[in-house]
């Protein structure tokens, strides 16, 4: 009904804080609780109107931020002291896959903001934290790499409404736009 009603909603047991990221797809919904540890992302089946507790792999895992579409869904996040972590789904956040440390960029940032755009049915994911905006291509990216380093900004969301149109944000008002999937910024 666009948005003429409202409902609250009450996350599952466990689930502290506020809510620090969501991303919707057909049917579902994934929640990122801030300062969640462990992993946890609640997954809500709007058919059903039930909530579940989903883990990624990375049990050391800070995770920030959660976008989802029909084809898939990623969350990223901290892992550990200053690394970060990368997880995506392509079972509408049944199942999540954690990539390792050493399929993300060298010296890749804790992540603060997550978006997937879509071209099709095939996915294009990005994650930016820090001065790093990295991507990972396909519903099932092995890898991300490293697309832009902006020196001295500190990023910290982004929106995609395709796989060619991104839009990347920052402190003190800083927006970087894409219009080919990131090839320039």
């Amino acid at each position: 009904d666009r948005g003429a009603t409202w409902a609250q909603e009450t996350l599952p047991s466990g689930a502290s804080g506020s809510v620090g990221a969501f991303g919707a797809s057909t049917g579902k919904t994934a929640i990122v609780p801030s300062l969640a540890t462990g992993g946890t992302v609640f997954v809500r089946d709007a058919a059903a109107g039930t909530w579940s507790t989903k883990l990624v792999n990375n049990v050391n895992a800070q995770l920030n931020a959660a976008a989802m579409n029909a084809n898939g869904g990623i969350v990223a996040g901290q892992s550990g002291a200053s690394g970060a972590t990368v997880a995506f789904t392509v079972a509408a956040g049944d199942m999540w896959t954690d990539l390792p440390p050493t399929n993300l960029p060298s010296g890749t940032p804790p992540l603060s903001g997550a978006c997937v755009g879509a071209n099709g049915a095939t996915n294009s994911y990005w994650a930016v934290g820090g001065s790093f905006i990295i991507y990972g291509a396909g519903n099932s990216p092995s890898t991300f790499t490293l697309q832009m380093n902006v020196p001295g900004a500190t990023l910290t969301g982004c929106v995609a409404s395709d796989a060619n149109h991104v839009w990347v944000y920052g402190s003190g008002g800083l927006v970087y736009a894409t219009s080919d999937g990131g090839i320039t910024w």
